[in-house]
Protein backbone atom coordinates (compact mmCIF):
# COMPACT_ATOMS: atom_id res chain seq x y z
CA UNK A 1 0.00 0.00 0.00
CA UNK A 2 2.69 2.26 0.97
CA UNK A 3 4.00 1.85 -2.34
CA UNK A 4 0.76 2.32 -3.94
CA UNK A 5 0.46 5.64 -2.34
CA UNK A 6 4.13 7.11 -3.10
CA UNK A 7 3.46 6.27 -6.82
CA UNK A 8 0.37 8.18 -6.84
CA UNK A 9 2.18 10.88 -5.00
CA UNK A 10 4.80 11.18 -7.14
CA UNK A 11 2.64 11.73 -10.28
CA UNK A 12 0.42 14.24 -8.37
CA UNK A 13 3.53 16.02 -8.00
CA UNK A 14 4.94 15.75 -11.82
CA UNK A 15 7.05 12.65 -11.39
CA UNK A 16 5.13 10.89 -14.19
CA UNK A 17 6.45 7.67 -15.69
CA UNK A 18 7.48 6.61 -11.78
CA UNK A 19 5.98 3.12 -11.68
CA UNK A 20 7.25 0.22 -9.60
CA UNK A 21 6.30 -3.12 -10.28
CA UNK A 22 6.00 -5.60 -7.09
CA UNK A 23 8.18 -7.97 -8.73
CA UNK A 24 11.03 -5.65 -8.25
CA UNK A 25 13.66 -5.52 -5.66
CA UNK A 26 12.60 -3.83 -2.32
CA UNK A 27 15.26 -1.77 -1.45
CA UNK A 28 15.93 -0.77 -4.96
CA UNK A 29 12.25 0.46 -4.98
CA UNK A 30 13.03 1.90 -1.37
CA UNK A 31 16.40 3.71 -3.11
CA UNK A 32 14.40 5.07 -5.89
CA UNK A 33 11.37 6.38 -3.39
CA UNK A 34 14.26 8.21 -1.50
CA UNK A 35 15.73 9.68 -5.10
CA UNK A 36 12.29 11.10 -6.44
CA UNK A 37 11.45 12.62 -2.85
CA UNK A 38 15.21 14.57 -3.32
CA UNK A 39 14.14 16.00 -6.56
CA UNK A 40 11.08 17.79 -4.80
CA UNK A 41 13.48 19.09 -2.39
CA UNK A 42 12.25 16.52 0.43
CA UNK A 43 14.59 15.89 2.74
CA UNK A 44 15.45 12.17 3.24
CA UNK A 45 18.38 11.82 5.98
CA UNK A 46 17.61 8.15 6.79
CA UNK A 47 18.98 5.17 5.26
CA UNK A 48 16.05 3.80 2.13
CA UNK A 49 16.23 0.52 3.83
CA UNK A 50 13.92 2.57 6.82
CA UNK A 51 10.79 2.22 3.88
CA UNK A 52 11.32 -1.42 3.01
CA UNK A 53 9.06 -2.35 6.27
CA UNK A 54 6.10 0.18 4.77
CA UNK A 55 5.59 1.53 8.28
CA UNK A 56 7.05 3.34 10.80
CA UNK A 57 8.38 7.30 11.32
CA UNK A 58 10.25 7.82 8.21
CA UNK A 59 7.03 5.89 6.01
CA UNK A 60 5.04 8.43 7.97
CA UNK A 61 7.97 11.26 6.87
CA UNK A 62 7.96 10.57 2.94
CA UNK A 63 4.00 9.97 3.19
CA UNK A 64 3.22 13.20 4.65
CA UNK A 65 6.01 15.64 2.88
CA UNK A 66 4.44 13.96 -0.58
CA UNK A 67 1.23 15.11 0.34
CA UNK A 68 2.01 18.79 1.53
CA UNK A 69 3.65 19.09 -1.69
CA UNK A 70 0.25 17.56 -3.38
CA UNK A 71 -2.11 19.80 -1.67
CA UNK A 72 0.03 22.87 -2.08
CA UNK A 73 -0.08 22.45 -6.11
CA UNK A 74 -4.11 21.88 -5.89
CA UNK A 75 -4.14 24.97 -4.09
CA UNK A 76 -2.35 27.11 -6.28
CA UNK A 77 -4.37 25.71 -9.62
Amino acid sequence: MFISLVEWNLQLNGLNGIEFNKYDDPMSICTQICNEAKKLNIDCQFPPIKLKTGFGENVIYILLELLKLSFKKKVKV
